[in-house]
């Protein structure tokens, strides 16, 4: 996500080295999924959906994942601490109750 335009100028410079890090743990958690663990599911959905059916599974695996995510309690209470920011008066004036 930090790789997007519009949110990397916020990320910390040092996002570089565990990035790489990041690239090579889904490298082999990919190689190991498809080679090690279902390599007989993997041959099998190539041959009946080519290389889109790994595309969709893993995007489909994704969704879960950040499902999982999403529905922490520890993230959502870090994700709900902006709010301690917020311009209170600006927003009530702007959501029409001031």
């Amino acid at each position: 996500m930090a790789a997007h335009p519009e949110i990397k100028q916020y990320a910390s410079p040092a996002l570089g080295p565990a990035s790489e890090e990041t690239h090579k743990t889904m490298a082999a958690t990919f190689t190991r999924l498809l080679a090690d663990t279902c390599p007989t599911q993997t041959q099998a959905a190539l041959k009946q959906g080519g290389s889109k059916a790994i595309e969709i599974a893993f995007q489909t695996l994704g969704q879960l994942a950040m499902q999982e995510l999403m529905s922490n309690q520890d993230v959502n209470a870090s994700m709900g601490k902006f709010e301690k920011f917020l311009d209170q008066t600006k927003l009530q004036k702007a959501l029409g109750g001031g």
